[in-house]
């Protein structure tokens, strides 16, 4: 019965052995929310996916895309007149960058190559394989999202969320 599966799970050791992970993400986010810790909602889900544990990133990986895109955006936004102070064009910044192919038009000089490279952005994908997680967990994970540029109806939006608060914009 389904009482007696959830009890071998709770007293299981894989249970057992996450607890702790848990325990330290829920104090940590309960910090957040009693201000004892800077509101953070990349660091939240952050928190919350690597209790599950077994992340495609660590949190440098992690913070360092997440400040790149923003990065990208803020150049995208100057070098195409918008004003980086206005909340609407980075609004328009994050939408843009979350579904179309953006380019800079400056060039970037690649040492190893010697030629000039336009840098680029490739929009972010839907994913449907396992989309409800059923075969991995991890698939309904934020980290995933910003790991392999596909994500789906949660991540998504979690990413978008998490690039305006990059590029502090509510």
């Amino acid at each position: 019965s389904a009482m007696v599966s959830e009890y071998q799970y709770y007293n299981s050791a894989r249970y057992l052995n996450d607890l702790p992970n848990y325990i330290k993400a829920k104090d940590l986010i309960k910090e957040m929310l009693e201000g004892k810790r800077a509101l953070s909602i990349k660091d939240a889900y952050f928190l919350a996916e690597s209790a599950y544990g077994n992340l495609r990133l660590s949190y440098e990986e992690y913070s360092k895309i997440i400040q790149n895109n923003a990065n990208f955006i803020r150049q995208w936004l100057i070098e195409n007149g918008y004003d980086v102070n206005d909340p609407e064009a980075l609004h328009l910044g994050i939408q843009k960058s979350m579904t179309d192919t953006l380019w800079l038009s400056q060039n970037l000089m690649d040492e190893s190559l010697v030629r000039n490279m336009k840098k680029g952005h490739v929009p972010y994908h839907y994913d449907y394989i396992d989309y409800t997680s059923t075969k991995d967990r991890r698939n309904y994970f934020a980290t995933k999202t910003i790991a392999t540029g596909t994500g789906q109806c949660h991540t998504l939006p979690v990413l978008y969320l998490i690039l305006a608060e990059a590029l502090g914009v509510e």
